[in-house]
């Protein structure tokens, strides 16, 4: 299998390093892969520290937001299989190979459906999550584990034709998720820890 890994990075050099690291001993048994950190305007060592560690780095000269990166980033990606996540180091790494795998079996695209003490943080997230959620199901008439989530894999071949529509900021998971449903894509979702988020 052969995999591209997208992670946009907004000053996150505390943590960058190490989520990198992470996702390298993670995906040793995929064919072939590689790793691209789009730097979205850092004003910090975020993209200095993502060279050392030998991945692809494409740099935003100012901050653009999260979809705009992660679109600039799946127009940049080689291969079919695309993975993406956060640099925040909330999502589990050893689950990568896991979703490719999903979509080895057919998927057009797999959310990681995140759980834990740290996805239900507080009780305004818990109701407004709730509520989102609810809304997004009677949209598309189908149950959502986790809409918005960050971490997930996709057919290049299946978001490329729907890039130009997708949100530019933090809705872009959200976005791509109801597109998803209502084009009639294969859609599956595994559950996955979620961690609290370090740096700031």
């Amino acid at each position: 299998m052969k995999v591209s890994i997208i992670i946009p990075a907004y000053n996150e050099s505390a943590t960058i390093g190490k989520v990198l690291d992470d996702v390298k001993s993670n995906i040793q048994e995929l064919l072939q892969f590689e790793i691209i950190v789009i730097d979205d305007g850092s004003t910090d060592a975020t993209a200095q520290i993502a060279r050392q560690a030998g991945v692809k780095v494409i740099s935003n000269p100012v901050n653009m937001g999260y979809g705009f990166s992660l679109k600039r980033g799946i127009g940049e990606a080689q291969y079919e299989y695309l993975i993406t996540m956060d640099a925040d180091g909330t999502y589990p790494a050893d689950q990568i190979v896991k979703l490719v795998q999903k979509l080895d079996q057919g998927f057009d695209m797999v959310v990681g459906a995140r759980k834990g003490r740290a996805y239900w943080s507080s009780f305004t997230k818990v109701v407004f999550r709730l509520i989102f959620k609810l809304m997004a199901e009677f949209v598309v008439g189908r149950r959502i584990p986790d809409i918005n989530s960050g971490f997930r894999a996709i057919r290049k071949s299946k978001i490329l034709p729907i890039l130009p529509d997708l949100s530019k900021g933090f809705s872009f998971s959200t976005s791509v998720t109801l597109i998803f449903f209502l084009k009639g894509y294969f859609i599956d979702y595994l559950a996955v820890d979620y961690f609290k988020r370090a740096g700031r």
